[in-house]
């Protein structure tokens, strides 16, 4: 006997670089997308009105501070919420909000075996 569950969509995710991004259009999210943004250890202010927005967003949202600074320190966070989001959920769909050109390599190999990511650069590339 065949099982005709439907299958849950899979997860989508936006890992948003707010070292690299600080301006983005809230209202160019999908309904079904989570959240993450990062923010480094020297942006210790954040606008009233970005806040304002990104609260309409609510269990989809979650702000990541990382109080620690380093070299390129924001960027292996991204990385290794991404490890954890397909060890977690191999069918997730995952976006980068960033310019930052050194995530491509890591992307692209994830591609290569089969997982669903990309590097946009606006809102409006996530069509």
């Amino acid at each position: 006997m065949s099982d005709n569950k439907p299958l849950a969509k899979p997860h989508r995710y936006l890992l948003i670089d707010f070292e690299n991004v600080q301006a983005f259009e809230v209202e160019k999210l999908p309904g079904d997308m989570q959240v993450i943004i990062f923010t480094g250890s020297n942006q210790n202010n954040v606008s009233v009105d970005l806040v304002t927005k990104t609260q309409k967003l609510g269990s989809r949202l979650e702000w990541r501070h990382i109080d620690k600074g380093g070299h390129n320190a924001l960027d292996f966070f991204i990385a290794y919420q991404l490890g954890k989001t397909f060890e977690k959920e191999p069918l997730a769909e995952c976006f980068i909000l960033t310019k930052d050109k050194g995530f491509d390599p890591l992307l692209n190999n994830l591609k290569s075996t089969g997982r669903k990511c990309r590097r946009i650069e606006t809102l409006g590339d996530l069509k």
